[in-house]
């Protein structure tokens, strides 16, 4: 893996989490709209919750994808060494 496609893979993260920030918000505003209590509701709600679950990983993610990056990097410079 070489810089640019460490470049497009870190735009791609940033651009992944404004989604799943856009995303709830838009769920959100989707759920007030509905009965309380109905199957619109509780799926909405569901699908909040799950992508509430997303987001909160997202830091965790973050740490194993540039970890890895470092890591490859490491091997690759030593390897060719």
């Amino acid at each position: 893996m070489d810089l640019k496609m460490l470049l497009v893979n870190g735009i791609l993260f940033v651009v992944l989490t404004i989604l799943f920030s856009i995303g709830a918000d838009i769920v959100t505003n989707v759920q007030t709209g509905q009965t309380a209590g109905s199957a619109a509701y509780n799926v909405s709600g569901y699908g909040l919750a799950g992508m509430l679950k997303m987001g909160n990983q997202m830091p965790t993610l973050a740490v194993v994808l540039i970890s890895a990056a470092i890591i490859g990097t490491l091997i690759t410079y030593f390897a060719f060494k």
